[in-house]
C-alpha cells in the first residue's frame, strides 16, 4: 500500500468506479466543493487526483467517512454547474480534515494497478447493467447507493473496515467476485454462488437488454448476500435504537422502487414523531412487517427430477397426477422455458392425501410451505388485509403465510377453498381472483402493505371436496387436478407401506408388526365406508393401541420379556374385531335380491363415489309420471327421457301395449334429504322402469351408471373411477358403463365391467331371457 494526499469531496448518493468517466451536478456534488474546484481550475491550480467517496448526507464529512473506500479520480472538466471524473483507481480513505470541501484526505492505493483490461470490462458493462435497470425495471435494496449495483460494490461499502473485507477488495474485481461468492457458500448453503453470480453477470453483459428471468436471478444472488453476510448501508450505525436496527433490515431486504420509497418515507415520519405518538405503534409494525416480507424469489436450486419422484412416491402411494404435473412444471423450469406460477386445485373427497400430498409437494420441490385455511372466511380484508388507519389493523392472510415461511417462493396451500363464504358485499371469493390470477399477482395489492407485492414466484394449490361450490370465474382460474379415492388394491398398499410404519412410531410399539391378509380385507371392507383412508387410519390406530394396552399389562406383570417383544405374533384378524368389535359393514348386504322396480345406480359427489338405488312403482291411472327423491332438474329431465323412451318401444322391452295408457308411474331416488342432480343415472332409471312395467326383477349384483338419449344411445358421464371404487366397496360384482368411458377404468379394479353403446345393450346385459 502507498499513502498519498488528496483533495476529498463527497459524492451525494452517487459514485463512481474504475475505468469510467461521468459528470456530476448539485445536489449530487456539495456546492462549495464546486465552486472551490471551479476557482482552482480558473488560478490553474487544479490537482492532479482527487479521492471521490459515496455519502448519503453532508454531514459525514469530512470525520465519518474514515474507513470507507473511495475512487481516485482524474478531473476531465470543471465548471460552475458540472464536475467530470475519471476514475483511476481504488483507494481507502484513513484519514480526513479540513473545515469547507474540497477536505484533505490521507489515502492508501494498491501498489498494483488493479483495472486490467478484463477487469475495465466487467466492472464498465456491470454498471451499464444496473444503470439501465435504475429505470425501475428490477428493484434495488434501500439506501444502497446508485449507481453502485454490482454485489461486490455493495459488499464493499457495506463491510468497510471489517478484517475479512481487507483480502477481497485488495484483488481485481473478478476474484474480488469469486471470494465474496466463496464466503457466502462458507457460512450458508448455495456452494455455486460464486460461477453463478459471475456468469450471470457475463450473460447480462452479452445483451443490450436484460431479460426479467435474468433480472429475477441476479437480484436473488445480490439479496442472498446481502442476509448471509450481513451486509447494510455503512451510514446505518451498528448499534443504536430500534429504528437504527429497522432500517438496518429493511436495507437488506431488496424492495422494489415504490416500496422502498414508501418505508423512507415512513421513516423519516418515525425519527421526527415521540414514541407515545398515537400512530408510533402503527407505523413501526407496518415497516417491520416490510422488513420480514421477503421481496426477492430464492434463488434456483439444481433440479434433479429423479429425487423429487422419489421424494413423492416415498410418502404417497397413487396420486400419478398431482406428482406428474410437478414433474412437467420442473421439466419446464429445467429446460429454462418461462414458467408462470403453478396454480393446481386438488379436489376430491376427505382423506384422499390432498393436503399431504402439497407438503410433499413443497418438500421435493425444496421450497418452505405455508398453510392458509379458508374454511368460513367471509370478508375480503381476511386476503388484502386492513388498511392502516384501522385499529389493530394487520395484513391478509396470504402475505402473513409467505412472512410465515419466509420465501417468496413458498408453496403456500389454500386449503378447503370451496368452503369460502360467500356474501353479497366484500367476497372473499373476488378477492382471491388477483391471487390466483397469473396476469394480476404480479401486481397484487393488500391493503395493509400499501404497495404492490409479486406473487408470480409463489406455488398456490388449493384442496376442494366439491368444485361445484367454487365461484365458475375462480374456478376458470385453477388448474384442476381431481384425486377421486383409491381402490381396495391401492388401499391395502397404503396400509402396509405407509399407515402401519407410521402408526407403530406414534404409538410407541417396539417393533412394527406384520398383518394378516385377512386382517387388512376386513379392516377395509368391514370398518370404513371411505373413498380415502383416514377411517382406515383411526381403525388400525386403535388395534395397534390395544397391541399397545396389553404390552404395558404383561410389562407390569412381570410376563413380557425382550425377546418376546421383539417376535411379536402378526395381527389377525380374530385381534381386529376384537379391538374394533363386529364388522359394521358386509358385502352380502348389496347381494341380497332385489325386488321388482328396483335397480342399483352409482353417484359420485364431495364425499366421493356412492351407490344409490332407484325404485319405480306402478298404479292404475292414466299413464301420468311422478318423480320424487329431491332431485335437480337434470335428473328430472333424465326421468322423462327414460319414460318416454320405454313408452316409444314398450314392445322391444316386454311391456304389453296399452298398459302405460291406464297405468301411473312413480320414479323415486331414496334419501331425500339430500339433493340430487345429474345425467349419469339415466340407464339405471330405465332398467327400474322396464323392471316395474315388465315384472321382471333386475339382477343385484349389478349396478349402472350412463346418460340416456331420447333415440336409445347411452352417453359417456364423469367420475366413473370413483363409481367404480364405490361398487368395488359395496360388493357388487359387475357395472355398466358407457363404451365411451373405457378408458377411466382403472387397471387394479376387481369388477366385471361391461361396457355398452344402446340401451338396447343394456336391456341385453340386465334382462337376457
Amino acid at each position: 500500500m502507498a499513502r498519498i494526499q488528496l483533495p476529498l469531496v463527497g459524492l451525494l448518493e452517487e459514485a463512481i468506479l474504475p475505468g469510467e468517466e461521468r459528470t456530476f451536478a448539485v445536489p449530487a456534488i456539495d456546492t462549495v466543493a464546486l465552486v472551490a474546484l471551479s476557482r482552482a481550475a480558473r488560478e490553474a491550480k487544479l490537482p492532479a487526483e482527487i479521492l471521490a467517496v459515496t455519502i448519503t448526507s453532508s454531514v459525514e464529512l469530512p470525520s465519518l467517512v474514515t474507513g470507507r473506500w473511495g475512487t481516485t479520480c482524474r478531473i476531465v472538466s470543471v465548471d460552475a454547474t458540472t464536475l467530470t471524473l475519471a476514475g483511476l483507481r481504488r483507494g481507502r480513505l484513513v484519514a480526513a480534515r479540513g473545515k469547507e470541501p474540497p477536505y484533505t484526505a490521507d489515502v492508501d492505493t494498491p501498489d498494483e494497478d488493479e483495472s486490467t483490461p478484463d477487469t475495465k470490462a466487467l466492472l464498465s458493462a456491470a454498471h451499464l447493467l444496473f444503470a439501465a435497470l435504475d429505470g425501475g425495471a428490477v428493484p434495488e435494496p434501500l439506501d444502497f447507493h446508485a449507481p453502485l449495483r454490482t454485489a461486490l460494490a455493495a459488499a464493499a461499502r457495506a463491510v468497510s473496515g471489517k478484517a475479512e473485507f481487507a483480502e477481497l477488495t485488495q484483488h481485481p474485481l473478478e476474484e474480488g467476485i469469486r471470494r465474496v461468492a466463496l464466503l457466502l457458500a462458507a457460512r450458508a448453503e448455495g456452494r455455486n454462488a460464486a460461477p453463478e453470480l459471475e456468469a450471470m453477470l457475463r450473460q447480462a453483459m452479452a445483451k443490450p437488454e436484460v431479460p426479467k428471468a435474468l433480472r429475477q436471478k441476479l437480484w436473488s444472488q445480490i439479496v442472498e448476500l446481502q442476509k448471509r453476510l450481513d451486509l447494510h448501508d455503512p451510514a446505518i450505525a451498528e448499534e443504536g435504537d430500534d429504528l437504527a436496527r429497522l432500517q438496518r433490515k429493511l436495507s437488506q431486504a431488496g424492495m422494489p422502487k415504490l416500496a422502498r420509497e414508501t418505508a423512507k418515507r415512513e421513516l423519516r415520519l418515525l425519527r421526527g414523531m415521540q414514541s407515545n405518538h398515537h400512530d408510533y405503534s402503527t407505523y413501526t409494525n407496518h415497516l417491520d412487517f416490510m422488513a420480514r416480507l421477503p421481496w426477492q424469489p430464492d434463488p434456483e436450486r439444481p433440479i434433479d427430477l429423479a429425487a423429487v419422484r422419489a421424494a413423492l412416491d416415498r410418502g404417497h402411494h397413487g396420486l400419478e397426477k398431482p406428482k406428474r404435473r410437478v414433474a412437467e412444471y420442473l421439466a419446464v423450469r429445467k429446460l429454462g422455458g418461462e414458467n408462470a406460477s403453478m396454480i393446481l386445485c386438488l379436489a376430491g373427497p376427505p382423506g384422499v392425501g390432498k393436503t399431504t400430498i402439497a407438503r410433499a409437494m413443497a418438500e421435493a420441490l425444496g421450497r418452505p410451505f405455508a398453510r392458509v385455511a379458508l374454511g368460513g372466511v367471509h370478508d375480503e380484508s381476511e386476503i388484502r388485509g386492513h388498511r392502516l388507519s384501522y385499529v389493530a389493523a394487520s395484513a391478509g392472510r396470504i402475505l402473513r403465510a409467505i412472512v410465515e415461511a419466509g420465501s417468496a417462493s413458498a408453496l403456500v396451500l389454500l386449503d378447503e377453498i370451496d368452503k369460502i363464504g360467500e356474501g353479497r358485499a366484500r367476497s372473499p371469493m373476488a378477492a382471491l381472483l388477483e391471487v390466483l390470477d397469473p396476469e394480476q399477482n404480479p401486481h397484487f395489492q393488500d391493503n395493509f402493505l400499501g404497495v404492490p407485492y409479486d406473487l408470480s414466484h409463489v406455488l398456490f394449490v388449493a384442496t376442494a371436496n366439491d368444485t361445484s361450490q367454487i365461484h365458475p370465474t375462480l374456478l376458470d382460474r385453477l388448474e384442476l387436478c381431481e384425486i377421486e379415492g383409491y381402490t381396495a388394491v391401492e388401499k391395502t398398499a397404503i396400509l402396509r407401506t405407509h399407515l402401519l410404519d407410521r402408526l407403530r412410531a406414534e404409538i410407541g410399539l417396539p417393533k412394527t408388526p406384520a398383518i394378516e391378509d385377512d386382517a387388512v380385507t376386513v379392516l377395509i371392507d368391514g370398518y370404513t365406508r371411505e373413498a380415502g383412508v383416514r377411517q382406515l387410519r383411526h381403525a388400525l390406530a386403535t388395534v395397534l393401541r390395544a397391541r399397545a394396552l396389553a404390552l404395558v399389562t404383561r410389562r407390569e406383570q412381570g410376563e413380557a420379556d425382550a425377546a418376546g417383544e421383539e417376535q411379536a405374533p402378526p395381527i389377525t384378524q380374530a385381534e381386529v374385531e376384537a379391538a374394533l368389535g363386529p364388522p359394521r359393514f358386509t358385502k352380502e348386504k348389496a347381494l341380497g335380491a332385489l325386488p321388482v322396480g328396483v335397480t342399483t345406480g352409482l353417484s359420485v359427489g364431495p364425499g366421493g363415489g356412492s351407490v344409490l338405488f332407484v325404485e319405480a312403482a306402478t298404479m292404475p291411472g292414466r299413464g301420468e309420471l311422478v318423480s320424487t327423491g329431491n332431485l335437480g332438474d337434470v335428473l328430472k329431465e333424465s326421468v322423462r327421457a327414460a319414460f318416454s323412451h320405454v313408452r316409444a318401444e314398450m314392445s322391444r322391452y316386454g311391456v304389453e301395449q296399452g298398459r302405460l295408457a291406464a297405468t301411473d308411474v312413480h320414479v323415486h331416488v331414496p334419501e331425500a334429504s339430500l339433493a340430487k342432480d345429474g345425467p349419469s343415472a339415466g340407464t339405471a332409471i330405465f332398467a327400474a322402469l322396464v323392471s316395474a312395467l315388465s315384472g321382471r326383477p333386475a339382477p343385484a349384483d349389478t349396478a349402472l351408471s350412463g346418460e340416456l338419449s331420447l333415440s336409445g344411445r347411452v352417453l359417456a358421464v364423469g367420475g366413473i373411477r370413483a363409481k367404480l371404487i364405490a361398487a368395488e366397496r359395496a360388493g357388487l360384482a359387475r357395472v355398466v358403463i358407457p363404451e365411451a368411458n373405457r378408458a377411466d377404468v382403472p387397471e387394479d379394479i376387481h369388477l366385471d365391467v361391461t361396457f355398452v353403446r344402446t340401451i338396447d345393450e343394456v336391456y341385453r346385459a340386465l334382462f337376457p331371457s
